[in-house]
């Protein structure tokens, strides 16, 4: 009887650690990944609209994929940009991808995907926005 209530007392002991873990990647109950703060994102941002290297810029988006577009209303509208205008087809396949992984459908997004799905001039970029809509 006294083992019964040990491994008891030891099983909720364990699963309050667990509640109580921090909530990055693969922490806590519910394995949430940590959002972005807004100067984080301004930082993004401002490197996918001016950097010259495109290994930072599409860094940089892969890395607003942890922010929350409705939150942070600056996300949508560089990558849209970076999906139409950038020079770089792996920073635009990028921001398509970006684009889609977003569990919210912003009618501007919709747009850009459309119309990099139907003309952008990389297959890659095509193909990236295809899957992302």
């Amino acid at each position: 009887m006294i083992g019964n209530h040990r491994i008891t007392l030891t099983l909720a002991f364990m699963s309050g650690f667990a509640l109580f873990a921090p909530a990055g990647e693969g922490g806590g109950l519910f394995h949430r990944k940590t959002r972005l703060d807004s100067a984080r994102v301004r930082q993004l941002v401002d490197v996918v609209r001016a950097d010259s290297d495109e290994k930072k810029r599409k860094a940089a988006i892969r890395e607003l994929n942890d922010a929350d577009p409705r939150v942070q209303v600056e996300v949508i509208p560089i990558l849209v940009a970076a999906l139409r205008k950038d020079s770089s087809e792996t920073v635009r396949s990028s921001a398509a991808e970006a684009i889609g992984r977003y569990s919210v459908v912003f009618p501007l997004a919709g747009l850009a995907l459309e119309d990099a799905a139907i003309a952008d001039r990389s297959a890659t970029v095509r193909a990236a926005a295809r899957q992302a809509l």
